[in-house]
């Protein structure tokens, strides 16, 4: 039955792919001998469970800490972006103030300059009388030794002053030279002699009173202010 078997196996190739009886082929000079399988070592745990608790929790707590070390750093990052977007706002919003002060002082400037264009020549003509007096009062007595002045003035006040320079200049022997100016303003005279003169004029005043109010600005705003030539 045995050799039956052999010999079944052998023909066949189902029970055994190869006769185990049969002697080992030798083995070619020079060829490797394939090692036996190894049985992989097994290695038995050598941790006890409060040490793997312990690493647990200590691997837990740095993972916390890396956490926190992301939301630090994430909490920092947004409070710089909003620092700075802050002062973008500031920077902008202190141009635009400043940018409606500029326009404020302009507006004020021009309407001040145009309230005095118009408020000068009107207070000046209303008070030329008075001023005109005093301006002989200081002028005309130390003229008294000089030969002859002559004195420059809108019509309508020669009639006001006559009187007042013939006292003024009583018995000095100066002579008085009327020279009558429509295109004067009431309030403007000219007085000239030999080596001077003295003069009141509106024009220079309004332009004395314009020029202090420009220095009260800026030359940057200065400039943007709308002088008319009335002003």
């Amino acid at each position: 039955m045995w050799q039956s078997l052999k010999s079944t196996g052998s023909i066949s190739g189902v029970l055994y792919a190869e006769d185990f009886d049969a002697p080992s082929a030798p083995i070619a000079k020079g060829a490797t001998r394939r090692p036996d399988a190894v049985e992989p070592e097994l290695i038995v745990p050598s941790y006890s469970l409060a040490e793997l608790q312990a690493a647990t929790a200590h691997a837990h707590e740095e993972g916390r800490l890396i956490e926190r070390r992301e939301a630090a750093t994430t909490t920092s990052a947004q409070r710089d972006l909003a620092v700075s977007t802050l002062m973008q706002q500031m920077t902008e919003t202190r141009q635009q103030a400043t940018r409606a002060v500029d326009q404020a002082l302009q507006m004020l400037a021009g309407t001040t300059l145009s309230l005095l264009a118009a408020a000068v020549p009107e207070l000046c003509g209303r008070h030329a009388s008075a001023e005109l007096h005093a301006l002989m009062r200081r002028v005309l007595p130390p003229m008294r030794q000089i030969p002859a002045l002559s004195i420059r003035l809108h019509p309508s006040m020669r009639e006001v002053l006559e009187q007042q320079v013939d006292g003024l200049l009583l018995d000095s022997g100066t002579e008085v030279i009327w020279i009558e100016a429509p295109a004067l303003a009431a309030g403007d005279i000219a007085i000239t002699w030999q080596n001077g003169s003295a003069l009141r004029d509106t024009a220079a005043i309004g332009a004395a009173i314009r020029d202090a109010v420009l220095s009260m600005l800026d030359p940057e705003t200065m400039n943007k202010v709308d002088l008319r030539d009335d002003q």
